[in-house]
């Protein structure tokens, strides 16, 4: 985490420096660094044999908490969303709303054609790292654990290089609004009404349904894959530590695949809110670069706080399964 923090803010203070001096394309590069990282993830699923392996029996289970999970959190971000507009609206001058007008209707003729081009490119890289493994192509001492870092590492660089660069980055933050440090217990509330409903659905379906106390020890990880996981296999064994893997997992590339359509749909916060724990690193970028700049101190500080949160919940849901 201090790692993570520590490139991050290196990334801005070169940023910083170079700031009115040259003009690079950043958000390109970002771009390139989130289709890098999704190819290394798609190389890391495609080689787990393991979690290969137990798709078929428990992938249903998995992709039903994280959709559900992830739809009660964008939902509740919205909500949220909505009611900050109408409290927070301060009266606005008629040359403001005609400019802020104008400004919302560029970026909705943008985005659809925007958004779904870069879904498809994202979703390929994905799946061209998935099939890359299941060839064989690799070699099997490649260091993936090594490469995976360095790839965040890249990431995390270019979202603070850019954000650095940013002519109007410190002007946005004094439009943030203090109800905006709420938003991970917005997304803790929503994640878990969501595997709720998980959990009723799933039992519907069929009878060696994880009972309720695990779903909601699984939704909690929200994002957090490694220590999460752990936590179950040690205390609930490989089949509920399985299906926290994999939905996590789910959790954090659904959120890079389909963050332009939460965007135009649910409103910038459901974009961080869907990544869970992951905002703060893997699914940083795409908060930026589909919700604006003055978003990522937001997306920071709710990843940090779910990422310190996640042990505990996570061990409250445990001590009753």
């Amino acid at each position: 985490m201090i790692v993570t923090i520590g490139i991050l803010l290196a990334g801005f203070l070169f940023g910083l420096l170079l700031k009115g001096r040259v003009k690079l394309p950043t958000s390109a590069i970002t771009m390139a660094s989130i289709c890098l990282l999704l190819f290394i993830l798609g190389l890391e699923i495609g080689g787990n044999d393991e979690l290969l392996g137990n798709l078929p029996t428990m992938g249903l289970t998995a992709l039903i908490v994280t959709v559900l999970a992830v739809l009660g959190s964008v939902v509740l971000a919205r909500l949220f969303t909505k009611k900050e507009e109408m409290a927070g609206g301060a009266p606005r001058t008629e040359a403001s709303g005609k400019a802020q007008a104008a400004e919302a209707g560029a970026q909705a003729a943008e985005a659809p054609a925007g958004g779904l081009r870069d879904s498809l490119i994202i979703v390929g890289c994905f799946v061209a790292g998935v099939l890359v493994a299941l060839a064989g192509w690799l070699p099997e001492d490649l260091p993936m654990g090594q490469i995976t870092t360095w790839g965040l590492y890249v990431l995390l660089v270019c979202v603070g290089f850019g954000l650095g660069m940013d002519e109007g980055f410190f002007a946005s933050l004094k439009t943030l609004p203090v109800r905006s440090l709420l938003l991970p217990l917005v997304t803790i509330v929503g994640s878990l009404a969501g595997g709720l409903l998980a959990w009723w659905v799933v039992s519907l379906m069929h009878t060696t349904a994880p009972g309720l106390a695990d779903t909601l020890a699984v939704t909690s990880g929200f994002g957090y894959y490694s220590l999460s996981s752990v936590l179950l296999d040690e205390a609930r064994g490989p089949m509920i530590a399985t299906i926290a893997l994999a939905s996590n997992l789910l959790r954090e590339l659904l959120t890079l695949l389909t963050a332009p359509l939460l965007r135009r749909w649910f409103g910038p916060y459901a974009v961080i809110a869907s990544g869970g724990a992951t905002s703060m690193d893997t699914t940083l970028p795409v908060a930026v670069r589909y919700g604006g700049s003055r978003y990522a101190p937001v997306s920071i500080y709710h990843g940090f706080f779910l990422t310190v949160a996640v042990p505990f919940i996570v061990s409250f849901f445990i001590s009753y399964a």
